[in-house]
């Protein structure tokens, strides 16, 4: 992806995952506080809710994979001072 996509990939991913915050559904998996580590999200965690804000630290890389569901909880927020990998392909969006 080059730099430019990457630069507002971020914030229209966010918004998308905002909206999808607006559902209640029960959590496969909770996530909250500081990745420090890289991470896969992958379709055995999905759903994924994120419970508390979420900060993908300097250094590490958050994948998430093609199918995988994703919601915020009010009052949550993503930092993104690493890296976040989310691609969506075809019927399998994120």
């Amino acid at each position: 992806m080059n730099s430019c996509l990457r630069k507002y990939a971020v914030p229209f991913f966010l918004v998308f995952l905002l909206v999808l915050g607006q559902e209640n559904a029960s959590a496969q998996l909770s996530q909250g506080g500081v990745l420090t580590e890289d991470t896969t999200w992958d379709i055995g965690d999905s759903p994924v809710t994120v419970t508390d804000s979420l900060t993908i630290a300097e250094g590490a890389t958050l994948t998430i994979d093609p199918g995988v569901i994703v919601r915020f909880e009010t009052q949550t927020a993503l930092v993104v001072a690493g890296v976040l990998v989310a691609d969506g392909i075809g019927p399998d969006p994120i």
